[in-house]
């Protein structure tokens, strides 16, 4: 189970941000992606969820790149609309 990776709640009943991050990163990818392709991806990640040490990248750092990826990614379909655009 995909909470399994993620853990629970770590302060009292809230996430920790990092447990946030994989959680953002997890609904963004459930668009694409099954959840059995989402596990294997996590487990890479995340060793063991009651230990961030061991995280083979820290969550944060990897939504921070994924977010960015996906703006840039973004930003040049919207060029790449905007250069075919008909002007009336």
């Amino acid at each position: 189970d995909i909470k399994e990776m993620i853990g629970s709640p770590q302060k009292g009943k809230k996430y920790s941000i990092e447990q946030a991050a994989l959680l953002f990163i997890v609904e963004d990818l459930k668009t694409a992606l099954d959840f059995e392709s989402i596990r294997k991806l996590l487990r890479l990640i995340v060793n063991d969820p009651a230990d961030r040490s061991d995280d083979l990248i820290n969550p944060v750092h990897l939504y921070v790149a994924y977010s960015s990826l996906f703006e840039e990614l973004n930003q040049g379909n919207c060029l790449q609309l905007n250069a075919t655009d008909t002007v009336h």
